[in-house]
């Protein structure tokens, strides 16, 4: 595997998440939880069977991870993650 990528959508998704964080919380706050996911990120493309199913939710081959109330899913069959 060669690393991380995210869809246009999902850095958006992220983006959207710190700016929320940092109106309601603090700008720390927000940095935290972009460091924290893109930590996530990082150790998926290092080890892309990371995380667990969730069958209840789809039938893809996805892998779940959470970071604090922000559940991420990934495609560990994709290259890059």
């Amino acid at each position: 595997m060669s690393g991380y990528d995210f869809y246009p959508e999902v850095a958006n998704d992220v983006a959207d998440t710190a700016e929320y964080i940092a109106r309601n919380s603090s700008l720390d706050a927000a940095a935290h939880i972009v460091d924290e996911i893109l930590d996530a990120m990082a150790l998926f493309g290092e080890s892309p069977g990371t995380g667990h199913r969730r069958e209840d939710l789809t039938s893809r081959a996805l892998r779940f991870w959470a970071v604090h109330d922000y559940l991420i899913a990934y495609a560990p069959d994709e290259d890059p993650i």
